[in-house]
Parts: C-alpha cells; sequence; structure tokens
C-alpha cells in the first residue's frame, strides 16, 4: 500500500503533494515540525541543518506502519532537503521502498545521488527522484 507524504513550509510543496495524492489515489499524510520555523530561523537553524542533514522533531499526521511504499514531497533548502526529511528517514518502515520528489521554490536543485545514499544507508529503497521547481 502506498502513502504520499509530505512536508511544506510555504504550501508549494503541499499543492504538488496534494495533486499526486489524487491524481495516484493514495492516501496523503503530513508533515509538521513540532516547532516551525519563522523566515529567519529557517535561513539561520533550517538552512544549515539540512546541509548537515540534521533533524528536527516533527509529528506525521498519520500510521506510518500501514504502507509500504511513499511518495515523499519535501521542499529543498540551501541545496538539500528541509530538516523534516531526515527526521521522516527515520520514522519510516524499514524495508520500505520511496519515490522522491523535492521541491525548490528559489530554482535550486537538491543533491540527487547523495540524498539518494542517504536514504538507502537508513534502509529505505529509492524507486525515483524528481527535482521539481515550483
Amino acid at each position: 500500500m502506498t502513502a504520499t507524504v509530505y512536508y511544506s513550509y510555504s504550501g508549494n510543496t503541499r499543492g504538488k503533494a496534494e495533486e499526486s495524492a489524487k491524481a495516484s489515489g493514495t492516501d496523503l499524510i503530513e508533515v509538521t515540525m513540532k516547532k516551525p520555523y519563522g523566515k529567519l530561523m529557517t535561513f539561520l537553524a533550517g538552512c544549515p541543518k539540512a546541509m548537515s542533514r540534521k533533524s528536527v522533531p516533527i509529528n506525521i499526521g498519520g500510521d506510518l506502519k500501514k504502507y509500504d511504499t511513499f511518495s515523499i514531497f519535501m521542499p529543498v533548502w540551501a541545496g538539500h532537503p528541509a530538516p523534516p526529511f531526515n527526521a521522516l528517514l527515520e520514522e519510516l518502515p524499514k524495508g520500505s521502498s520511496a519515490s522522491l520528489y523535492l521541491c525548490s521554490a528559489g530554482g535550486e536543485t537538491s543533491t540527487g545521488e547523495a540524498t539518494k545514499a542517504f536514504c538507502e544507508s537508513k534502509g529505505i529503497k529509492i524507486n525515483g527522484y524528481t527535482d521539481i521547481k515550483s
């Protein structure tokens, strides 16, 4: 069973995830930060955490254990998936598979091969990877 999972800072990534879930008929699960960042803290704390692949405490709006395949939509901060992505990888069932959709409003793209390798080091098989300029 497949779920579409997303974190969205400004709403752009949410829109892409909602479109995908509707088109594919998958369940939609939102990830939120327990302590959301404002604009300044996104730049001062969030971007450095993204670049060093550190996580932040998150809330997950569904039971991930019900699924074995995921479509993951995350924004790109400073060329890397936002910190909630790193936390989400720890929560996905080991041995599950995922397709990654990383959304960038600023036009920068993420480090694709390194991101796929990072996911696989966490026990997640990557089925596909797409950078989306939103």
